[in-house]
């Protein structure tokens, strides 16, 4: 009797282990504000209506959702900590690119934590899987995880077209039904054959590489760019300089530069002030209109020049700061923060 009510209690539903639901901006700041667990920077490319749309299931392992948007953008940033990442074109524009380069059908961009450079055409729709690196060195066997990352590494997954159709089917029809079903995922059995499902379609579809080749000084250019970037997400960015990341980084200043432009297409000072110019946005988008000034605000990350500030946040983001804090602040309402 003790046994059966033991294995009764188990079964009983605990609370929810995941979340799902949809979220909208109407503003490139307040998508980036809701883009957790990545760290952007967007400039718009054309002068049509930013509109972002996007649909979500989220667990403490796996990211999946489905977005859109009205207008072209350009993105910097990083991308998720402790996180494999790809997406799965829904509506590929002309104009887009991952990392400066088109994708073909042979093909679905990918990445380990680094650097994002992209460009999203108007019109652009797709699906973005987050899988933490954890659940993978889990469930996978050290072959299968070695072949995978060093995959994802180059950004591209190289695919097998009929099978990547079954499992965008199997993406979308499982974003609908959790979005009547969240109850589901009170059990946390069936949290792990969802797990489970995920990475078989996820093997299914990759061309995994039968060898890996020995590292080379690009591989090794590239953990110096990874250790930068570690220091990047918590470095303070009023002080932040080139020489200080060389020194995190274990590279030579040559080296980060060119790490920067493989990865951001920019230089890393560039990067640097494109960080302190969004880091000023979010601060003035998220405060009340009485509570701060544009001119403490700059100051607080480096930014001296007022005049020259003001002309290069216009033509950033196309308005002028005091037009941005004079907005309504943002709430800081985001379903991704509780699982990250």
């Amino acid at each position: 009797m003790m046994k059966e009510n033991k294995k009764n209690h188990q079964l009983l539903p605990s609370p929810p282990l995941a979340s799902a639901g949809t979220m909208e901006a109407d503003d490139p700041a307040k998508f980036e504000h809701t883009a957790q667990p990545w760290e952007l920077m967007v400039k718009p490319l054309d002068k049509n209506t930013f509109a972002h749309c996007k649909t979500y299931l989220i667990t403490p392992s796996i990211i999946i959702y489905k977005e859109s948007f009205a207008s072209a953008i350009q993105i910097h940033g990083l991308t998720p900590d402790r996180m494999l990442s790809f997406t799965i074109p829904l509506k590929l524009g002309k104009q887009s690119l991952y990392w400066d380069k088109p994708i073909n059908q042979r093909e679905i961009p990918a990445s380990l934590p680094g650097g994002l450079d992209v460009v999203l055409d108007a019109g652009q729709a797709h699906i973005i899987v987050l899988i933490e690196l954890s659940l993978l060195e889990r469930m996978l066997t050290k072959e299968q995880l070695t072949a995978l990352k060093y995959a994802a590494s180059q950004r591209r997954l190289p695919i097998i077209e009929r099978a990547l159709d079954a499992f965008t089917q199997w993406l979308l029809n499982l974003l609908d039904q959790t979005q009547q079903q969240t109850n589901i995922f009170q059990y946390a059995s069936v949290l792990r054959s969802l797990e489970e499902d995920l990475l078989q379609h996820l093997l299914n579809v990759v061309r995994l590489p039968l060898q890996i080749p020995a590292r080379d000084s690009r591989e090794k250019r590239r953990l110096g760019f990874e250790r930068a970037l570690e220091f990047l997400r918590e470095a303070d960015l009023s002080s932040l300089s080139v020489p200080e990341i060389c020194d995190k980084a274990e590279v030579s200043q040559r080296t980060l530069e060119y790490a920067f432009r493989e990865h951001f297409n920019i230089t890393p000072i560039h990067f640097i002030r494109k960080l302190r110019l969004h880091a000023v946005r979010k601060t003035l988008l998220t405060a009340h209109v009485n509570d701060i000034t544009i001119s403490d605000t700059a100051h607080q990350y480096g930014i001296y020049d007022m005049g020259r500030f003001a002309s290069t946040y216009k033509s950033h983001f196309d308005e002028l700061p005091s037009q941005t804090l004079a907005k309504p602040a943002i709430k800081n309402i985001n379903p991704f923060a509780h699982f990250i």
